[in-house]
């Protein structure tokens, strides 16, 4: 009989070069393809909101995306809330970065490492890495590293991330997504321009990382600000993340 640490290192080849059944993460039939590889925006004062670019169809083939998993490491108790990608309802986040920033609620835990994957339209294996976590439960940040592959323009990625569980086992909790870059949006932006008008800016664009990176790093910068944490309360929410908003930012 195969350990349970040779099936978990399978299945995590299996992500990394493509070959995980699409069955094994449900694609919503409804969700909605984020096409656009150029957006137009006209942000205007207050509040930031989230609005989807276009209404076309997923091509759910490819295996779509898992937000929450109920899946949970054997050691740790049971999740108030699960591993969480924090992407969009339709599974698709837009970003005008090369090299973007996900976010992921991890859970308490008693895994001290995830693994990390990103793959391209033909489920080619670009990128992996094993990342540190703490055992403490919150938003982690994941930035891709300027060594790592450039996200080409108009193309959709999968990423995946999955708890490396101590012990090992067979049945690990692991989200997927799918990512997207496209041209910046049109309109008055600059380098100089505040993190809340970013927010703003990328929210009406339809440009979910962005956008969202943006305000958790106005929400950890100023943890007491009431207009931080609305605008990225609000956003969640929108998108059925209400769960999180209130959840710590690990970094």
């Amino acid at each position: 009989m195969k350990s349970p640490l040779y099936l978990c290192l399978t299945l995590l080849g299996a992500l990394f070069f493509g070959s995980l059944s699409s069955s094994a993460v449900q694609a919503d039939d409804s969700a909605p393809v984020l096409s656009s590889m150029h957006v137009v925006a006209s942000p205007s004062r207050g509040s930031v909101l989230f609005e989807p670019p276009t209404d076309d169809r997923v091509d759910n083939s490819r295996g779509g995306a898992s937000r929450p998993t109920a899946v949970k490491c054997i050691q740790d108790d049971a999740y108030g809330i699960p591993l969480t990608a924090l992407i969009p309802q339709s599974g698709v986040g837009l970003t005008v970065a090369p090299h973007p920033t996900l976010l992921v609620y991890v859970p308490p835990t008693q895994a001290t490492q995830a693994h990390l994957t990103l793959r391209d339209e033909d489920q080619r294996g670009l990128y992996q890495s094993q990342i540190a976590i703490p055992r403490t439960g919150g938003v982690l940040r994941i930035e891709l590293p300027a060594d790592s592959p450039e996200l080409a323009m108009g193309q959709t990625y999968d990423w995946s991330l999955a708890l490396l569980c101590q012990p090992a086992q067979t049945d690990i909790p692991i989200v997927q997504g799918q990512i997207r870059r496209v041209a910046p949006a049109d309109g008055e932006l600059s380098a100089q321009s505040s993190l809340l008008s970013k927010a703003i800016f990328y929210g009406h664009a339809g440009v979910w990382h962005d956008m969202l990176v943006n305000l958790a790093i106005l929400r950890q910068s100023e943890p007491g600000n009431s207009t931080f944490q609305a605008n990225w309360a609000g956003v969640l929410q929108a998108e059925n993340l209400g769960a999180i908003a209130n959840t710590p930012l690990l970094n």
